[in-house]
């Protein structure tokens, strides 16, 4: 019996992220830090995941994220 997730397990867990970034229960988003433009203050090991997600993409491995995936970061404004 293998240890490895299975690719409806991976799925799964690719979208129970993406639902936790978009629709967090508890109303945690994604939050740059008060005052200033580049410090999550809210977020970070779902940040983390996803950056590690679209990653994977770039490698050949593509897992529903990648770095052009749509999300919102409370607080984050964008530069011009």
């Amino acid at each position: 019996m293998s240890t490895h997730p299975s690719r409806t397990e991976r799925v799964r867990s690719t979208r129970n992220l993406l639902d936790s970034v978009l629709k967090p229960r508890s109303g945690a988003f994604i939050a740059v830090r008060p005052g200033t433009t580049d410090v999550l203050d809210d977020g970070q090991r779902r940040a983390t995941e996803l950056m590690a997600l679209a990653e994977r993409a770039d490698l050949g491995d593509y897992r529903g994220v990648t770095w052009d995936t749509p999300i919102h970061i409370k607080g984050f404004r964008r530069s011009s």
